[in-house]
């Protein structure tokens, strides 16, 4: 699904939509998600659950990059929204579910159909092709990003919260120490424009149009 500026492109872009009493809790919640990777024992199970596309590890009809009921993932997400409280971490979860609806958009809007002109399945050397691409046009958003110092400031002093068994405090700190420190360290701007499946403009259409899908059903 998308990446961490992707992500932030799109949280930041709904901050005044959002309301978030903690601008910087929001925006690490809208990364937190992907922190499921940090566990040593990751399978992409627990990344369908990490995203509340299923209620239980016990319950997957889909595997991740496979979800096809993309209603009642969005229902789920919604009716969680409406029914968080008030509690000091109430900016993370927005910015959470916030990244969830995003890549629920990406799943409607780019990944399912990019899965299906590969005949519903993936040769691993496209798959490898295209995450590369999204990796290389995330750097540049990065890069390119007027807002990016302040974006870090308030991502470094945000706190991370777990929610249940779904995500753990100390993995959405290692994923922020990740953003922070080592994913987007400074390296050669890369040529994006031979890519073949994921440009930086479809990249700046997808913030626009994602930020527009999750604000009709989350605000």
């Amino acid at each position: 699904m998308s990446y961490p500026m992707v992500h932030l492109s799109v949280a930041w872009a709904l901050l005044p939509d959002a309301r978030a009493a903690e601008p910087a809790d929001y925006l690490l919640g809208a990364v937190a998600p992907d922190a499921v990777h940090y566990r040593a024992d990751y399978n992409s199970d627990m990344k369908l659950y990490s995203h509340f596309g299923c209620e239980s590890m016990d319950e997957i009809r889909e595997k991740w990059g496979y979800v096809t009921e993309n209603e009642p993932w969005i229902a789920r997400v919604r009716a969680l929204w409406k029914s968080c409280g008030e509690g000091p971490e109430r900016s993370f979860l927005c910015g959470y579910y916030v990244h969830i609806l995003t890549d629920i958009f990406n799943n409607i809007a780019v990944w399912t159909p990019f899965r299906m002109s590969q005949g519903g399945t993936f040769d691993r050397t496209v798959y490898n092709l295209y995450g590369d691409e999204c990796r290389n046009v995330d750097y540049l958003l990065y890069r390119n990003n007027p807002e990016r110092a302040r974006l870090w400031e308030l991502l470094g002093q945000a706190r991370a919260f777990g929610i249940g068994d779904h995500i753990a405090k100390e993995e959405v700190e290692s994923l922020r120490e990740s953003i922070l420190h080592e994913r987007f360290r400074e390296r050669p701007l890369p040529d994006v424009s031979g890519n073949r499946y994921f440009r930086l403009e479809d990249a700046q259409d997808f913030i626009r149009r994602a930020a527009a899908f999750t604000a009709e059903r989350l605000f």
